[in-house]
């Protein structure tokens, strides 16, 4: 097994065991913050082992950590800024921006 299948296996596992504790329903909303921003900083460092900070894994860190802070910006109330208005011109446009909104929700 090489070095990359084993980091892959451990962020799955990381992946799987987090989202078992997390599924917990006695959380507060803070204690979901800092555990996404825990599952974040475990990735990024599983990603500066594997490929640096350009991988997959550093991308899905980011993820979980936009969606972190986007959650303790709605629990402290900050104003959203106003989502821009793209003009998508084809269906596959659509598909993707639909695909990274599902992966952030899950991330």
């Amino acid at each position: 097994m090489s070095t990359s299948d084993g980091i892959d296996r451990v962020a799955a596992a990381i992946d799987e065991t987090m989202r078992e504790v997390s599924s917990t329903p006695l959380w507060s909303p803070w204690e979901h913050v800092e555990w996404l921003r825990l599952k974040a900083d475990l990735l990024d460092r599983l990603a500066a082992a594997r490929d640096g900070s350009t991988g997959a894994l550093a991308r899905r860190a980011e993820l979980v950590r936009d969606r972190a802070e986007r959650l303790a910006d709605q629990l402290n109330r900050v104003p959203q800024a106003p989502q821009p208005r793209w003009e998508l011109t084809g269906a596959d446009e659509t598909e993707v921006v639909r695909m990274w909104a599902e992966a952030a929700d899950r991330a």
